[in-house]
């Protein structure tokens, strides 16, 4: 399962914004979009007693804390949906760390879209993994427009 949310009114400022997809599955999330505010392009995601944490691509660094998301509500470990996870619109409150560890800033998210099919992106944006080996690998491959 995806979940797309969107981050904004960042300590009552409303022209920065952030629009992050999270991966359940995978346990990584990606920027989307993002203006008037440095958001790494990916991550780690992790559960925290206190919502969602996304850390950067090391899994080191606090990026941003979702409050009260909690996505392995959403997802059973084979990927189906559950009844009590986050539904489109859902709101809450984010703080965020920044990049380089900068004073925690306050923000809100509220989830935007809710993907629940599994779907192999044309493009991976992670880079600790090799595309084509991972589209053989789980029989993905792209054969091109002649099938060969």
């Amino acid at each position: 399962m995806r979940v797309t949310v969107k981050l904004d009114t960042f300590d009552q400022t409303n022209s920065a914004y952030a629009v992050l997809w999270l991966d359940t599955k995978t346990r990584r999330w990606s920027r989307e979009g993002h203006a008037g505010i440095d958001v790494p392009q990916w991550g780690v995601l992790e559960s925290s007693a206190g919502g969602t944490l996304l850390r950067d691509a090391n899994g080191m660094l606090p990026i941003v804390l979702l409050s009260r998301l909690h996505l392995e509500r959403c997802a059973n470990r084979n990927g189906s949906s559950i009844t009590d996870g986050p539904s489109e619109g859902a709101r809450g409150s984010a703080t965020y760390h920044g990049s380089m560890g900068l004073v925690p800033r306050t923000a809100h998210w509220h989830v935007q879209c809710l993907d629940l099919e599994t779907t192999v992106a044309e493009h991976e944006i992670f880079s600790d993994e090799d595309e084509s080996a991972r589209r053989v690998a789980d029989g993905t491959r792209d054969t091109g427009s002649f099938g060969t």
